[in-house]
């Protein structure tokens, strides 16, 4: 058991984390904050924050985490206990129900959490807007927490 120390959503995420079967001081070995491709802080303007890391596997990986409505709305599909399926309006009717339950049952915010995998060799050279292009077109896998 761990005793998560600093700010609520920041241990509450871990905790998920960890609830969810992840061992995450492997992450962080495995995966440091010099490592980092680039961070987009979070902002109150993007409601979101964003990681980028890249993987032995040749991938970039999108890691954000942020505001359910914003999240969702950058979506194409969802991860379920079934596993991963198109992200449907019937899907994102429930997305919406789910949250508004959870928030008007327990008082506090809920987040989402979603990530997208890019191939490529670098994504220096086609600079910032291609990143800010691939976090704002409709293609994350999103889960909610």
């Amino acid at each position: 058991m761990f005793a998560h120390i600093g700010d609520r959503t920041e241990c509450a995420l871990l905790q998920f984390v960890l609830d969810s079967g992840v061992y995450y001081p492997y992450i962080r070995d495995r995966h440091p904050e010099s490592d980092h491709v680039k961070v987009f802080r979070f902002n109150p303007q993007r409601k979101s924050m964003t990681t980028v890391i890249k993987d032995e596997d040749g991938y970039y990986k999108i890691y954000s985490k942020g505001a359910a409505d914003v999240l969702l709305s950058r979506c194409k599909n969802v991860l379920l206990e079934s596993g991963v399926e198109p992200l449907t309006n019937e899907n994102v009717c429930t997305i919406k129900n789910t949250i508004k339950k959870m928030q008007d049952g327990s008082g506090l915010k809920v987040m989402c959490v979603a990530y997208k995998l890019v191939k490529g060799k670098s994504l220096f050279g086609l600079g910032l807007l291609f990143v800010n292009r691939q976090l704002t077109s409709n293609s994350f896998l999103l889960q909610a927490i």
